[in-house]
C-alpha cells in the first residue's frame, strides 16, 4: 500500500546504507537548497564510519494528504527529497493523529509558537511514514538522524557521524535536563499521568532539533504511535527508551565528555540552545577560527553566510568576507552575547 519507487539519488547505494541523515524542514528556499547540496556531497563522499550514510530531505507541507517523492528537488539537492503532511499521519497512525487533539487542549493559542508546539506531539512519525514508503530498499539500515535546519555544525556531517559511530545507543538527543533541575519546563504539566509512571531520575526533557534513532527505538514508537499514546516529543522520546525496554539512550553533550578523556577529537555542545538565535556571522567565525574543533550550534535561522563560504570553499576561490581573520576568546565571549538577543529571524 505505501511502498514507492526509490528516487535515482537514493537508489545506487542503499543496499549498503547504514545510517541514513534526514534533514526534516518546511521550508525548501533558495538556501536550503544550497546548503543542502553541500551536505549531500559531504556524506556521499566521505570515507570511514560514515561511507555508508547518505542524505534524505523531509519536507512537511500541511495540506499533503500522502507521501511523495518530489523529483525536481531531489535532482536539484543529489539527495531524495520526500514531502509528507499530516494526512499522511492520520492515514498510518489514526490512533495517534486523534490523541494528538490533546494538544490544542493545552496550546490554547494560535501564535506561531503554539501551531510548533502542536506539532511535536507527532512530527517524529514522519521517520516511520518514510519507512512504510521506502524502508524496504535499505536492508541493513541502523540508524536514522533526523536534523532541523537551524541546526549547523563548524566541520562536514560526515564528521558528527564518525564521531557517534563507537556509541551504539538507541536514542541520542542532544541534553537531558530533569524536572528536578528544570521544574519550571512548560510542558510538564501536560504529562502529568506519564510522569506518574516513571521513576523520578526518568524524568527528562531534551530539545529533539537533532537526534541520532535506532531502528529498535523506532519499533518502539511505533508501537506507541499505533496504540495513540502521544506526548510533547522532549518528554516523550525520552521517556519511551528506558531500561525495561531494553533501550539505551545518550546525549551528544555526554559523548563529547566522554571523548574529551580519550581522544584528540573534540566535540562541543557549548552552543546548542533553544533560544536566542544565533547570528549567522557568528556561526561563520567559528566555523573559520576553530576549524580543527567540532562544534554544534542552534538555533542558526538565517544561515545565507554558511552557505556562500560552503560555495565559495568548494570552487576554491574562499574570498566570503569574514572579517578579521583571527578569531581569539573574546569573540567568542562577543558571540555568546548573542544569547541576550531575540530571535529575529526566526
Amino acid at each position: 500500500m505505501w511502498q514507492q519507487p526509490l528516487p535515482p539519488e537514493a537508489e545506487p547505494a542503499s543496499q549498503s546504507v547504514t545510517q541514513l541523515m534526514f534533514f526534516a524542514t518546511h521550508t525548501l528556499g533558495e538556501v536550503d537548497v544550497r546548503l543542502y547540496r553541500h551536505y549531500a556531497r559531504q556524506l556521499s563522499q566521505s570515507r570511514g564510519p560514515a561511507m555508508s550514510t547518505q542524505m534524505w530531505v523531509l519536507l512537511y507541507q500541511e495540506n499533503m494528504e500522502d507521501v511523495r517523492i518530489l523529483s525536481g528537488e531531489s535532482a536539484s539537492i543529489g539527495a531524495g527529497v520526500c514531502a509528507w503532511g499530516y494526512g499522511a499521519i492520520r492515514r498510518a497512525f489514526p490512533a495517534l493523529a486523534s490523541s494528538a487533539s490533546a494538544a490544542s487542549r493545552v496550546y490554547l493559542g494560535n501564535s506561531s509558537e503554539e501551531r510548533n508546539f502542536k506539532r511535536y506531539w507527532w512530527v517524529h512519525a514522519s521517520l516511520l511514514l518514510w519507512n512504510q514508503t521506502f524502508g524496504y530498499g535499505f536492508p541493513l539500515l541502523e540508524y536514522y538522524w533526523r536534523i532541523e535546519p537551524d541546526v549547523v555544525y563548524t566541520k562536514s556531517w560526515a564528521d558528527l557521524v564518525a564521531y557517534a559511530a563507537a556509541d551504539k545507543s538507541d536514542l541520542v538527543l542532544p541534553k537531558y535536563v530533569s524536572q528536578e533541575d528544570s521544574p519550571s519546563y512548560v510542558h510538564w504539566r501536560a504529562h502529568e499521568l506519564l510522569l506518574s509512571t516513571l521513576p523520578q531520575r526518568e524524568r527528562v526533557f531534551s530539545l529533539v532539533s537533532l537526534g541520532r534513532y535506532s531502528r529498535l527505538f523506532l519499533r518502539l514508537m511505533a508501537e506507541s504511535w499505533a496504540a495513540g499514546v502521544s506526548g510533547y516529543e522532549e518528554i516523550t522520546l525520552p521517556a519511551r527508551c528506558l531500561p525495561r525496554n531494553r533501550c539505551k539512550r545518550t546525549s551528544f553533550t555526554a559523548l563529547a565528555h566522554r571523548r574529551l578523556a580519550n581522544s584528540t577529537s573534540h566535540l562541543s555542545t557549548s552552543f546548542f540552545r533553544y533560544n536566542p538565535c544565533w547570528k549567522c556571522d557568528s556561526f561563520l567565525r567559528a566555523a573559520v577560527a576553530y576549524n580543527s574543533r567540532q562544534q554544534l550550534w542552534h538555533p542558526v535561522k538565517s544561515r545565507e553566510c554558511w552557505a556562500d563560504y560552503l560555495d565559495a570553499t568548494s570552487s576554491g576561490t574562499q574570498e566570503v568576507a569574514l572579517g578579521p581573520a583571527k578569531a581569539t576568546h573574546s569573540h567568542m565571549a562577543e558571540a555568546r552575547k548573542e544569547w541576550s538577543e531575540s530571535c529575529r529571524d526566526a
